[in-house]
């Protein structure tokens, strides 16, 4: 019997009676080993919360836990991933400087995933860094109020969209060319 498979049934008790289990020592694949087999076998979405040292170690702990999850374990109509990471955002909330904006939309699709909406679901694992972690967001009830799900085929009010948008954070240009820009066309 493997070191995973011995540790997975006391660890499944705890996480199973809503207790937070603290796992110390184990590393690399076999700490993605036993994190995706435990993922596996909870309902709960997401089924763990891994916090982890710095970003290296989360970005690196992602790509292994995903490796040990079966492509079965990917959401069937929306394609996501089940493991899921926020990162770290690398600029000062006090610097003069922008956050980079693929580092926030990657943040605010995780939350999104987070609300507990049923249309877009969690995945089952999600993966953070203790600074990534501290970075302040939204209050949950403004950033609930501002997630829309649009769906190809979904016929919306073209100018309702663009408000919300905007109310969101999003800037309408001319051309769209980068992350968090919208135009309207027509």
């Amino acid at each position: 019997m493997s070191i995973a498979e011995q540790l997975e049934g006391p660890l499944l008790d705890g996480l199973s009676r809503g207790g937070r289990v603290v796992l110390r020592g184990a590393r690399g694949g076999h700490l993605a080993l036993l994190l995706a087999r435990l993922a596996s076998k909870l309902e709960r979405r997401p089924a763990l919360g891994v916090l982890v040292a710095d970003e290296d170690a989360a970005s690196a702990l992602v790509s292994d836990i995903a490796f040990f999850l079966a492509p079965a374990e990917r959401h069937p109509s929306l394609d996501l991933p089940e493991v899921m990471h926020l990162p770290e955002v690398e600029t000062s909330p006090y610097a003069e400087t922008a956050a980079d904006r693929a580092t926030t939309q990657v943040r605010m699709a995780v939350l999104a995933r987070l609300t507990g909406d049923a249309r877009l679901p969690a995945g089952r694992v999600l993966v953070t860094s203790l600074a990534a972690l501290r970075r302040r967001t939204l209050p949950h009830s403004t950033f609930t109020a501002l997630v829309e799900r649009v769906v190809a085929g979904d016929e919306i009010e073209r100018d309702l969209l663009a408000e919300r948008l905007v109310d969101a954070g999003y800037s309408n240009a001319k051309v769209v060319e980068d992350p968090g820009t919208f135009c309207v066309r027509g």
